[in-house]
């Protein structure tokens, strides 16, 4: 026999059930959830509403507080004691202190707890798909570098997606809406001029982030290409020319003048989208009527909702992650090997008596292998290095099976057996 060339050996594997499309990060959450996760997740999310609602509901105190204190330099001696009724207001903030800290408690502890479980769940269940696989599988398509970076790097991705990115995802998307409609409800007129005005800016602020990640892959690119090759850089005394390449490279330096221009751009236009606020809230309370405290509370629900779509729509790239992650993981959760120690059906040989027969056996040989062995027999083999003697082994503990041929125990074909 020849040494087995194990690339052709595993096209005897072509006869695998079909491999299922792999699975997004969603179903992912469902797929290895338990009842209690998803209590668990349920409780998690209502803490994300709860947590959301914390600007509306503040500025809608608030502006009541603001109203009432421009209302004290109109009250005469006799309604001084009406006075009394602002402190309902700051029992009010009292109150939304212990409800929303309440929420992001069940925010922070539903979410995370479910995410250590589900995390270990997944793990036990790779490492059973990956000791259940033949062998054949890791010579050719799986290398053993795959099997620790799944099991610790993909993981903690989903972890890290479920313990702290869709509830933050969550909850700054229910602050955005909740935000803007308490907005448009205080004072719709102010909150129609800020929504365009804060989607300007939050459109800049996302051109300037993917100028900066360019900025960034080109510099991490230059130190890569010289960590990589860090010896000839050392003796060619190429450090220097190096460092020059990075500091005077167009798009390198592009961070050094972001840093300081987005921060003038960024401060700057929410200064002046506050002063546009600001006029057009004076205009509002002189030609329209509106109270002050209302101007600023709408003012701010939107600001502040803005804020919460740019800080949700950051965790995007986080799910693309994490979705690549959960894919890979399921797709060897769900592979059924052609050769399946788990299986338990089959035949089963009772007693075993030990007699073995390979008949017709060929793997990569162009001659077919044939040996007879008795019970309690004690043979030997024998021949040159690659010669074949290993294989026979992996043959008979069905590491592979053969490409013809059968191998018996006690005359039942093992591939029959459980």
């Amino acid at each position: 026999m020849e040494k087995p060339d194990h690339e052709k050996m595993n096209k005897s594997f072509s006869s695998e059930t079909d491999e299922k499309p792999p699975r997004g990060l969603l179903r992912m959450l469902f797929q290895h959830a338990d009842w209690k996760d998803v209590v668990l997740m349920g409780l998690g999310t209502c803490g994300c509403f709860i947590d959301g609602l914390s600007v509306s509901a503040m500025m809608l105190v608030l502006s009541r507080l603001m109203n009432g204190y421009a209302s004290v330099s109109s009250l005469t001696p006799a309604d001084v004691n009406q006075i009394s009724i602002y402190f309902a207001v700051f029992l009010a903030f009292v109150y939304i202190a212990i409800v929303v800290g309440s929420g992001a408690f069940l925010e922070g502890f539903c979410w995370g707890r479910t995410a250590e479980r589900q995390s270990t769940r997944i793990r036990t269940k790779y490492l059973k798909a990956i000791l259940r696989q033949q062998v054949g599988y890791f010579d050719t398509t799986l290398e053993a570098s795959r099997v620790t970076t799944s099991i610790s790097i993909d993981t903690l991705n989903i972890q890290g997606i479920l313990s702290e990115k869709i509830p933050n995802f969550i909850t700054n998307m229910w602050m955005f809406i909740a935000a803007e409609i308490t907005g448009l409800y205080i004072c719709w007129r102010l909150a129609i001029v800020a929504v365009p005005a804060m989607i300007v800016l939050r459109k800049q602020l996302s051109i300037n982030e993917e100028k900066l990640q360019e900025a960034y892959a080109v510099a991490g690119g230059i130190a890569e290409q010289a960590l990589s090759s860090i010896k000839t850089v050392h003796s060619g005394k190429n450090g220097e020319a190096v460092f020059n390449r990075a500091r005077t490279d167009p798009d390198s330096r592009y961070q050094t003048r972001s840093t300081e221009r987005d921060g003038v751009w960024e401060h700057g236009n929410i200064y002046a989208m506050w002063a546009l606020l600001s006029w057009y809230g004076s205009v509002l309370v002189i030609h329209n009527g509106i109270k002050g405290g209302d101007i600023l509370s709408a003012g701010v629900c939107v600001v502040y909702g803005g804020f919460g779509l740019a800080s949700s729509f950051m965790n995007i790239k986080y799910f693309a992650e994490a979705s690549i992650s959960a894919a890979i993981i399921s797709e060897m959760i769900d592979r059924i090997p052609a050769i399946d120690s788990s299986d338990q059906h089959g035949t089963t040989i009772s007693p075993v008596k030990g007699e073995l027969e390979f008949k017709d056996t060929r793997e990569l040989s162009s001659e077919n292998f044939n040996l007879k062995v008795k019970a309690c027999q004690t043979i030997g083999l024998v021949g040159r290095s690659g010669s074949g003697k290993s294989t026979v082994i992996n043959l008979l503990e069905r590491f592979y099976d053969p490409l013809e041929g059968e191998i018996l125990l006690d005359g039942i074909n093992i591939q029959s057996l459980g």
